[in-house]
């Protein structure tokens, strides 16, 4: 230890920690309705997961969330860099604790005066401890990293390395972003793989949602076919074939451009 005590060490150091009702802490999209705002993140409309709530309660907070000062409505006021689901799951603690006579339950906070005053230093630092903690979903990082380029001067190298993927993977993912609603929601189903998803993505968006359905019938047809070989039990295996037969001929390619494309890059059931 060098001969420090740590307890008059403790005494002595200057505390960072601030403690708020939830209810206090500024949510943006729930408190501040901007989604244009650097901080606004979607999962600020997730609610309250019983687990956590039962872990603030019987464990208190484990770590505290961070917050800004910044001028909200013509008042200064905090607001959360990152944090958003243990405010979220607090502010629901909370409600449960005053509705029985009890008092708040207290949110530990640090500001940071880094993000202070810029807004491309928050939104790099929301992004990189949301993505250590836990991925984003694919479609939601790609809408973000659009707005980190388009409005918070990041560039795509840096962008990427903020999410941990390669700058080929972001284009791949802004491209999926950027395709209509149908494309979207069936590479998040999991009914377009990723390659198909991006050449549909390339098609005007009348072609996109007539395309999306014909790859999603296609497929289906595919897993009904083979769902009825296995239910007629092993297929017999094809006899040898002789010295003299013609050795089979390789598939032609799919023909009609980039919907046949995306088409064919639907994998085969079986």
């Amino acid at each position: 230890m060098g001969g420090i005590d740590p307890m008059k060490a403790l005494a002595k150091a200057r505390s960072d920690i601030y403690s708020f009702n939830p209810f206090d802490l500024v949510l943006i999209g729930v408190d501040h309705g901007d989604s244009k705002h650097p901080l606004f993140d979607r999962r600020v409309y997730n609610p309250p997961e019983e687990r956590m709530i039962t872990s603030l309660a019987d464990n208190g907070q484990i770590e505290p969330v961070v917050f800004r000062i910044e001028e909200i409505n013509g008042k200064w006021a905090p607001v959360i860099v990152e944090g958003r689901q243990r405010v979220i799951n607090a502010r629901e603690l909370t409600r449960r604790r005053e509705a029985k006579g009890e008092p708040p339950f207290l949110l530990k906070a640090v500001k940071n005066e880094t993000a202070k005053g810029s807004d491309h230093k928050a939104i790099g630092i929301m992004v990189s401890a949301n993505t250590i903690r836990t991925q984003y979903a694919e479609i939601e990082e790609a809408e973000l990293a659009q707005r980190m380029m388009g409005e918070y001067g990041y560039d795509e190298e840096s962008c990427a390395k903020h999410f941990g993927i390669s700058v080929a993977t972001l284009n791949r993912r802004i491209a999926v972003a950027q395709a209509t609603d149908e494309v979207r929601q069936a590479y998040v189903k999991g009914e377009l793989p990723m390659g198909a998803a991006v050449e549909l993505a390339k098609l005007q968006p009348a072609e996109q949602r007539t395309t999306v359905e014909q790859v999603k019938a296609a497929a289906t047809q595919k897993q009904e076919k083979l769902a009825a070989r296995k239910g007629k039990g092993k297929t017999p295996e094809a006899p040898p074939a002789a010295a003299n037969d013609a050795p089979a001929s390789e598939p032609k390619p799919p023909q009609g451009g980039k919907a046949a494309a995306a088409q064919a890059a639907v994998p085969a059931a079986g």
